[in-house]
């Protein structure tokens, strides 16, 4: 099963926390590091993937994390004006009735950090990061 993450985003400046990504998931982001990802460039991303249609966003990828590989321990959390569309949710899903994780629950205080969301995914897969990676 593979995931997209839609909502805020980012890491903190320091401390820089880095993790190793399990056996069998990898992470693809669509900035660099301390990049913000606009609206624009996110929703056609997001619309593709929860379509089912990993192939057309390939191109937009601009970082590959694969597993046993480190990344930074990004954080995510809710996104008000996202609405029903901020969340984790399955790659083909079609519908964002059914989150695999709820990032309601999640604020910038409270994130959500990746190695967290390691524990909480149901499956092992592709995770696709669009949100930003802004640093704090």
């Amino acid at each position: 099963m593979n995931y997209i993450v839609s909502g805020h985003g980012g890491r903190w400046e320091t401390p820089t926390h880095e993790v190793w990504l399990p056996e069998h998931l990898s992470v693809n982001f669509f900035v660099n590091d301390g990049e913000i990802i606009s609206n624009q460039a996110a929703w056609p991303i997001y619309n593709h993937l929860l379509a089912g249609d990993e192939k057309s966003v390939q191109g937009k990828i601009v970082r590959s994390v694969p597993s046993g590989e480190k990344a930074y321990n990004y954080s995510c959390w809710y996104y008000p004006e996202l609405g029903r569309n901020s969340g984790v949710f399955k790659v083909g899903a079609g519908t964002t009735d059914n989150p695999i994780i709820d990032l309601s629950y999640y604020t910038s205080d409270n994130p959500l950090t990746l190695d967290a969301m390691f524990d909480l995914l149901p499956e092992p897969g592709v995770i696709y990061w669009v949100t930003c990676q802004s640093m704090s």
